[in-house]
């Protein structure tokens, strides 16, 4: 998987502002924004409830891997926070949020949305701390790191390491004895065999199959670790219907984000275009004039 891994690295890391634009989008025709909070919402309160025995007047501490823009991050907090109210240890108990994002647009964006946050530094229940770094030069510089993560959580953003030796890295080095390792992945649908025919590593039809791929992965290096894992699973659409119309600017702006091209449609071989076209078409169900393509994700949970 290393050359798709590169593809995606080359079009979120050069034409980060592209990139973003591509992604809000991608976003609001698929609501993954708000499924995600959907499926963290329901399983993070109780990890908490599994951690704050052990962490009473202490501080929890968590790492962000892939933070991108900040959102995430924000989102997952404020569970962490409502669920620490609710079990009145938001006053005994400060958060520390360390995040890990190589792009430096992305990281600027971060550091707008905490200054933009309503409480002063100094009155913050939680500090923040923003590395730009990718996640090997992470690993790389912290090999006498002291500081034990409760928390470790990659959202969509493990398929852009070497999953088993960064897993092994988290558990051996940054995770506490009583942490928790959380990961969102696709699972299966719409997304994998577009991107898979782009990059030519495998056949379409396989495409489905390799879309299992990385919960496949996440669960057997648990089984072989001996880590504990959790598997939850949900799924929703991606309304796609714009990206046939090549005068819509959202259209092309999603079939960028679906290729992982900058301006898709203009420099992809026609031939190309016309099949991945084809594709989108073939994977998607036409329901009330619209073309709505299925997408699965998994909500991974280990610990050791």
């Amino acid at each position: 998987m290393d050359e798709a891994k590169e593809v995606t690295d080359i079009f979120a890391l050069s034409s980060a502002a592209h990139y973003l634009k591509c992604f809000n989008l991608f976003q609001k025709k698929s609501g993954q924004l708000e499924k995600n909070a959907e499926i963290l919402q329901e399983h993070i309160p109780p990890i908490i409830q599994r951690i704050i025995p052990d962490s009473v007047g202490q501080t929890l501490n968590i790492l962000s891997a892939g933070s991108g823009d900040g959102k995430i991050d924000m989102m997952i907090l404020k569970i962490i926070e409502e669920e620490l109210r609710k079990s009145n240890h938001d006053r005994h108990m400060k958060i520390f949020n360390r995040a890990i994002e190589p792009n430096e647009y992305m990281c600027g964006l971060y550091k707008a949305v905490i200054e933009n946050l309503t409480s002063s530094p100094d009155d913050r229940n939680t500090k923040f701390e923003i590395r730009r770094q990718t996640f090997e030069e992470y690993q790389g510089s912290h090999k006498g790191a002291t500081k034990k993560f409760d928390i470790i959580h990659f959202v969509h953003s493990i398929y852009y390491v070497d999953i088993e030796q960064t897993l092994l890295y988290c558990f051996e080095k940054e995770l506490s004895d009583k942490g928790f390792v959380i990961c969102i992945v696709d699972f299966e649908g719409i997304i994998s065999p577009i991107f898979l025919k782009q990059i030519k590593l495998w056949p379409v039809e396989d495409a489905v199959r390799k879309g299992h791929e990385t919960a496949e992965k996440l669960i057997t290096i648990a089984n072989e670790n001996g880590w504990k894992h959790e598997v939850y699973t949900h799924e929703y659409e991606l309304d796609v219907t714009d990206v046939f119309d090549p005068r819509s600017t959202e259209g092309n702006l999603l079939l960028d984000f679906l290729t992982q091209t900058v301006n898709y449609r203009e420099v992809a071989d026609k031939k190309l275009v016309e099949e991945t076209l084809a594709l989108i078409k073939d994977l998607s169900i036409e329901r009330d004039g619209k073309n709505f393509g299925e997408k699965k994700e998994s909500l991974v949970i280990m610990y050791k």
